[in-house]
């Protein structure tokens, strides 16, 4: 039960207060991942929600990224970089509205995108998906705060809107190579791409 569940926790949660920054895992961070939900929701509400950083990259985390991710809004920047994360991305990813820095490159994540999830954090200038196994059509638009967004490595497969370039238009990086797009669907964004003057790293069509 959720009470057990809290008793439990509590009975082994440090005295110390709650960090506002997380750079090595402990034990509890480790097993976020693999807990079952109630037992997720409460270690981040009674002991990561004040965190403004997660730095966990190369890590050796397994697990799912717990959907109770969400509760924690303070986060500004989240690394869980080449990791062995399996699993979706959690739709909560889009209730962390003070994120800038985006950082879960080098797992094995699968499914689409969250829906809306770049329009939906206001902040966010850097993010990395890229080598995971991520599938479905590409985001709509972005915010005009993302500087750098690499896509590449995954199984794209399409094109969610034709816009798509446009609103994109002054990023420093958005790299698609190595998905899975047709061949028709690569030469109609590369020449969006040409009429926005932007060059956003796919191969040229032949």
């Amino acid at each position: 039960s959720r009470h057990f569940a809290r008793l439990s926790l509590q009975r082994h949660l440090p005295a110390t207060p709650p960090p506002r920054v997380c750079r090595d895992p402990t034990p509890l961070d480790r097993l976020w991942f693999h807990w079952p939900h109630h037992f997720q929701d409460l270690y981040a509400s009674l002991w990561l929600r004040e965190c403004i950083e997660i730095r966990w990259r190369n890590c050796n985390l397994s697990g799912v990224i717990p959907s109770s991710i969400g509760h924690l809004r303070n986060l500004t920047y989240l690394s869980l970089a080449s990791n062995h994360l399996h699993g979706t991305l959690p739709d909560t990813l889009t209730s962390l509205t003070n994120l800038t820095h985006l950082y879960l490159s080098g797992n094995a994540l699968t499914g689409r995108l969250p829906g809306g999830l770049f329009n939906a954090l206001p902040y966010l200038s850097h993010a990395s998906l890229r080598a995971n196994r991520l599938s479905g059509a590409l985001p709509e638009s972005t915010r005009p705060a993302l500087r750098e967004l690499y896509l590449d490595c995954n199984a794209f497969e399409g094109i969610a809107a034709p816009d798509l370039p446009c609103t994109l238009k002054g990023l420093r990086g958005e790299y698609l190579r190595r998905n899975t797009f047709a061949r028709g669907e690569v030469c109609a964004l590369r020449w969006r791409l040409v009429e926005c003057g932007e060059d956003l790293g796919i191969a040229p069509c032949n």
